[in-house]
């Protein structure tokens, strides 16, 4: 970034160097994500995404220009995961930055799961996290599989889980 912020006009180095650390910031919270022992360092992650987020959210006032070449949609065709391909959405760039809040405040959110003390905690974590989302299959599936093991674990005798 030092070689181009010396051609580039200081406020579009600035909205480049933003972008370019939220990436890093949500690719890093992801990544810390993955280890669910480290709650702080995982808290300390999603807490840097959400200040990337407001620093790059300071630089969207800056002038862009649309280059129609810089997407492809032959491309985007072929990396598509599902048969027949599902239409391209188009979002404003008011609405893809509310989903990319929403997401990042989730993900500050869901830390709250891993730091659990006994199974009702966990329940109660899962619910409330549920309860923002309540179109979340993902969370039902979770709250399923946490009851079913409940379920099994107390029919043995063994009532700690």
């Amino acid at each position: 970034m030092g070689s181009l912020s010396d051609t580039l006009p200081s406020e579009v180095a600035e909205a480049l160097n933003a972008r370019l650390m939220l990436r890093d910031a949500f690719l890093r919270a992801v990544v810390a994500s993955e280890d669910t022992a480290d709650h702080s360092g995982i808290r300390e992650a999603w807490t840097r995404a959400n200040e990337a987020l407001a620093r790059f959210k300071s630089t969207t006032s800056v002038p862009v220009t649309k280059v129609a070449e810089s997407f492809s949609i032959k491309i985007q065709q072929k990396l598509a995961s599902t048969m027949p391909p599902r239409p391209i959405v188009k979002l404003s760039f008011t609405e893809a930055t509310g989903h990319l809040t929403r997401l990042l405040e989730d993900g500050l959110k869901a830390v709250d799961i891993t730091d659990y003390s006994d199974p009702h905690s966990l329940l109660v974590r899962l619910l409330r996290l549920a309860n923002l989302h309540p179109y979340l299959l993902f969370f039902s599936f979770l709250i399923a599989t946490f009851y079913r093991l409940r379920w099994r674990h107390s029919k043995r005798g063994n009532r700690n889980l």
